[in-house]
Order: structure tokens, then sequence, then C-alpha cells
């Protein structure tokens, strides 16, 4: 369904749910056509920062310190500030009156598992090393 025509299509019934981060809910009042959230937190939205490398590679070497320290903190600032904007939206969420269902550690922990056997869907794809890379970047990166 084109993401334009969801609040519609909640409000008048004809899907049942929806995916997205609760700033989004915020962002396009979805929050005003739904009676539940369930906060599953399974996906991080992130944003990614790059530059090019042929031109960073030409920069000086101080100017590439410079560079790389500016984005590590851009990336911890930007990590807190979703985690802050998650926390109000789900208050705001909560307040316009939508009953939020936090899901158990347990349950997220099943729900990890079963995700698990799509990778090995497509470790031949990716490769067996690029995994447990992510997986041990992910873990460093949850702490």
């Amino acid at each position: 369904m084109d993401f334009k025509e969801l609040y519609t299509a909640l409000q008048q019934g004809l899907v049942d749910g929806q995916e997205n981060p609760p700033g989004t809910l915020i962002d396009v009042k979805l929050y005003e056509v739904q009676k539940y959230m369930t906060e599953t937190r399974h996906g991080y939205l992130h944003y990614f920062m790059a530059f090019n490398k042929k031109w960073f590679d030409s920069q000086p070497k101080a100017n590439q310190e410079i560079l790389v320290k500016a984005m590590k903190e851009t990336g911890r600032w930007e990590r807190k500030a979703m985690a802050d904007r998650d926390v109000d939206a789900v208050r705001r969420i909560r307040e316009a009156g939508v009953q939020v269902i936090e899901i158990t550690p347990q349950a997220r922990e099943q729900f990890r598992q079963l995700s698990l056997k799509v990778h090995e869907k497509f470790v031949d794809r990716v490769g067996k090393d690029y995994l447990q890379r992510l997986y041990a970047e992910i873990e460093r990166a949850s702490k």
C-alpha cells in the first residue's frame, strides 16, 4: 500500500495494522487512527554518513582525523537523539489514548532466534564472515 494512503486505510479499517517507528506515528498522526501499538524494538532506524573515498583519501591526514572524529561524535549524538525522540513519541502516543504493549525480553529473544533462520538463507550471498562481523558490530553498538 502506498504510505500516503495508510492513514485513511487505518481509519476505514481497510488495513489492520502498520509497522513504523514511534516518531513516524507522531509525524503523520497515525496514533489518531490506531488503538494499539506494540513496542517491539525489532529494528533501528539510523542514518548513514559517508564520504567519497577518492575525495577523503585526497585530504591531508590532519583533516581526515578531524572528519573521522566528527563522524564518530555525530554518530553518538544521533543515536542518543533518536532514543530520546522515541521515548518522547511513545509518551505522546500513550497520552493520545493508544494502548502501548511492550513485549517481554523472552519474547524479544524468541523473535530474534526466529529471525536468524532468515539470515541462514542469505549466508551464501553475503558470506559467513560478513554475518559474524555484523553480529559482533551489532553487539558492540548495543552496549
